[in-house]
């Protein structure tokens, strides 16, 4: 017999959403803190930074900094769904 999620309940569903919304709204404000932080430093102690330079660091740390904090989002969206517990088996 199939198990109910939690996240069926409509009230633990909109909690779960607004704790993963939560969760990327903070992730988002620390991917712009490190990417202007490492714009920073390029621009210290880079004489000859070229443009290419620029858009390679703030692409590459955005983008992997982004995707970190969707699967985080994704994990603790998956561990309220299973209601905080792993399945044994």
């Amino acid at each position: 017999m199939p198990r109910h999620s939690p996240l069926d309940d409509p009230v633990t569903a909109l909690l779960a959403w607004a704790r993963l919304r939560r969760l990327m709204g903070c992730a988002m404000l620390l991917t712009v803190t490190l990417v202007a932080g490492a714009m920073v430093m390029v621009w210290r102690h880079g004489a000859a930074a070229r443009a290419d330079r620029w858009i390679a660091v703030a692409l590459g740390l955005g983008l992997a900094m982004l995707v970190l904090s969707g699967l985080a989002g994704l994990r603790a969206l998956s561990r309220a769904r299973r209601g905080g517990r792993d399945q044994a088996g």
